[in-house]
């Protein structure tokens, strides 16, 4: 049986998850439509980011497959926070 070359499983799971984390974000700390990609691709690559991380250190909390969870979640959440510090409108005071 011939297998099939396309996007490995663990990849595809990472990153929905971290899809998942960047619009949730976006959802709760979100202002702007633009804010929308931005928050999508850092939750993406923050993620991805965790992933790789965790494995050149060799450690992991906790795994779905081969896949670090708390590693990948809380780089995702960090990028994630960056971004929003940097993207946030500041408010403008009322006179």
């Amino acid at each position: 049986m011939l297998e099939s070359e396309g996007i490995p499983a663990g990849l595809l799971i990472a990153s929905l998850l971290g899809s998942m984390l960047g619009l949730g974000w976006h959802a709760l700390f979100g202002r702007r439509l633009w804010q929308l990609p931005v928050y999508w691709l850092g939750g993406v690559i923050g993620f991805l980011g965790g992933v790789i991380a965790s494995g050149l250190l060799g450690r992991a909390f906790y795994r779905l497959g081969t896949i670090p969870l708390v590693e990948g979640a809380l780089s995702a959440l960090f990028v994630l926070t960056l971004l929003w510090l940097f993207t946030t409108p500041t408010e403008r005071p009322q006179r």
